[in-house]
């Protein structure tokens, strides 16, 4: 409750109470799952309000439940914090855990000058036969891989998309598993989601905004 109300109150514009009622439901909230990945507003409001000691420990909280949101609110603070090698532990701990590469794979976007090659050495480990160009005229009958879409979600919903999709392309390039449509999905700057996805016994071109590039929903490989 605290955090729905939380995030009705920053849609509102009131962010101050926004933050109040996230704080309670870090304080009195029994879900520590539901915790972690709702938190990740309070730790950027009190990191840019001056409670840096308060964003940090709430932050740690966060990460010690392990979910992929906990974890990755605090590899987002220790990229600003410039401890960018904690940092990187955190989205190997993601990459290892969650098949998940996207938060790693941005990370070493951003400080290319940080950690040498890294992304390139990412990209071969995800694409070891090197990026596959693809158009929705490639995929002529139901894929024999992919990225399957394995539950429902309101995001998932206005883009048209239903559990049981496979996402075969993004961007361009073909999908064969998780990795490699988190990857591609890192790697995307822009708001704007260009998919190929087999739906229906066809494949489909599927241009949509998710929050972040993520449709809150769970994945897995399809083969």
């Amino acid at each position: 409750i605290y955090f729905e109300y939380g995030d009705y109150l920053t849609k509102k514009g009131r962010v101050d109470e926004a933050a109040d009622a996230y704080r309670a439901g870090v304080a009195k909230g029994n879900d520590q799952v539901l915790m972690s990945i709702n938190v990740d507003k309070l730790v950027n409001y009190d990191w840019d309000h001056d409670k840096k000691d308060e964003a940090l420990a709430i932050a740690q909280k966060a990460a010690q439940v392990y979910s992929l949101g906990g974890l990755n609110t605090y590899l987002l603070l220790l990229d600003k914090m410039g401890n960018l090698q904690e940092a990187e532990k955190q989205g190997i701990a993601i990459r290892d855990r969650y098949n998940d590469s996207a938060e790693l794979a941005q990370l070493y976007a951003r400080h290319p000058d940080v950690f040498h090659g890294q992304y390139e050495i990412l990209r071969k480990q995800t694409f070891p036969q090197g990026l596959t160009p693809v158009t929705l005229a490639s995929f002529q009958g139901p894929p024999q891989t992919g990225t399957l879409i394995k539950t429902s979600s309101a995001v998932l919903d206005a883009a048209d998309m239903h559990q049981g999709d496979v996402i075969v392309a993004l961007e361009g390039s073909r999908v064969d598993n998780m990795a490699q449509y988190a990857f591609l999905r890192a790697r995307s700057q822009a708001p704007t989601l260009h998919l190929i996805v087999w739906q229906n016994d066809h494949s489909a071109e599927v241009t949509t905004s998710p929050p972040n590039h993520r449709f809150g929903v769970d994945l897995d490989d399809y083969h």
